[in-house]
């Protein structure tokens, strides 16, 4: 016998450090982009999330928990945005794709 036969899963990252991390990340590598331009984008991923229909464990599984298949379901960016801007959406939508599946 062994004499720990199942070891408890990991927690998930709890949302605050999870946005704590997103945000250093995105801040190094945006850093050129203006403020406003960087809500806007942010803004442009929360509409596009509010936009679909919530993904439910059947949508998740018909997509076979694939990010990229869910990212290229989900509408594009608002228009208006610079194009570093939209780079800026990219990043955050698989991101955020790759957090939820």
């Amino acid at each position: 016998m062994v004499p720990d036969p199942v070891r408890p899963l990991p927690r998930p990252a709890k949302p605050d450090r999870l946005a704590k991390v997103l945000a250093g990340r995105m801040t190094d590598a945006f850093a050129d982009l203006p403020e406003h331009e960087r809500l806007a984008a942010l803004t442009s991923v929360q509409d596009t999330f509010a936009a679909a229909d919530e993904p439910d464990a059947g949508r998740l599984f018909a997509l076979e928990l694939d990010p990229e298949r869910l990212r290229a379901e989900l509408s594009s960016p608002a228009a208006g945005l610079s194009a570093r801007a939209v780079d800026l959406y990219e990043e955050l939508l698989g991101r955020c794709c790759a957090h939820l599946v």
